[in-house]
């Protein structure tokens, strides 16, 4: 499955945009992000959420962030994106709205209204939260957690990178300096 990002505003080197990059190169499917910008003026909500649907992939699964939404865990998120895709979608587009949030139009055309919380967070940094539940839901073979792996007392992080196929990079404990303290002379 192709994931989509659609948002209102531009990154422009906030630090957000570093983290999304992170999250974004550890998927193994495609996640593009389309950024548009709405000048302030009268029915703002109204051209932003025109803008944001005409970015959309043609038969994308359209996934909504709204306060008012269902809050998921990223097991269920999972499962959500596994249905969809199971379900012959090829490609699931998130939107992300304006400050205003989305109008009407957006809401009536979702096929899911997804909430990160009932807190109120910054709408860079949400791209990055997005990112990083999504390994997740990209793997065909294992749309939710096996039983074996919850059996095994993994933690839940453990369990959701088992399942997304992420291993961390090795890294072993870091080398003293020579001659630093707790080193014999």
């Amino acid at each position: 499955m192709r994931f989509a990002v659609v948002a209102v505003g531009r990154m422009r080197g906030d630090p957000a945009a570093v983290l999304f990059e992170r999250y974004r190169k550890r998927l193994r499917a495609p996640l593009s992000i389309t950024e548009i910008e709405v000048p302030a003026g009268p029915a703002r909500a109204r051209r932003e959420g025109e803008r944001l649907l005409a970015a959309v992939p043609a038969g994308a699964a359209l996934a909504v962030l709204d306060e008012g939404g269902e809050m998921l865990s990223s097991e269920g998120l999972a499962r959500r994106l596994a249905s969809w895709r199971d379900g012959g979608r090829r490609d699931c587009a998130f939107l992300i709205g304006g400050a205003d949030g989305h109008g009407a139009d957006v809401l009536e055309k979702a096929d899911f209204r997804l909430s990160l919380g009932r807190m109120t967070w910054p709408h860079l940094l949400v791209r990055a939260m997005l990112a990083e539940q999504l390994p997740g839901g990209d793997d065909p073979r294992r749309p939710s957690l096996p039983p074996k792996q919850a059996e095994a007392g993994l933690s839940r992080r453990r369990q959701l990178n088992k399942l997304c196929g992420y291993r961390p990079r090795a890294s072993g404990p870091p080398e003293a300096p020579s001659g630093g303290p707790g080193k014999d002379r």
